[in-house]
């Protein structure tokens, strides 16, 4: 949907792009990922909200951004211990592999 929306206005159109967006009582709702995608959109949402109320309808009340708390709480940068964690979670004979090379994780 956002594609097509606003595939000729770039400068919207980049940071909506991989955003949920959902259209409940004539106002569109975007989840955002965290504070940061928040204070960006902050900035953007007054033309966002031109572009749809010229474009498509005079009757959208307003674009509200909302954080999405599932993608939130999901840690993306993952250190060793986390690293290792996962890899048990996959495959529990990791376990025993590291303990009979007896390797040891950085601090």
């Amino acid at each position: 949907m956002i594609d097509t929306i606003f595939e000729k206005v770039p400068t919207l159109h980049t940071p909506l792009k991989h955003y949920p967006v959902d259209l409940r009582d004539n106002t569109v709702y975007v989840a955002l990922r965290n504070d940061l995608q928040m204070d960006d959109f902050a900035m953007k949402k007054p033309a966002v909200l031109q572009y749809l109320r010229n474009h498509f309808s005079e009757s959208i009340a307003d674009v509200i951004p909302q954080i999405d708390a599932a993608s939130e709480a999901k840690k993306f940068i993952l250190d060793e211990h986390d690293k290792l964690e996962v890899l048990r979670q996959q495959n529990p004979d990791i376990v025993d592999f590291v303990n009979t090379l007896n390797l040891r994780l950085k601090n």
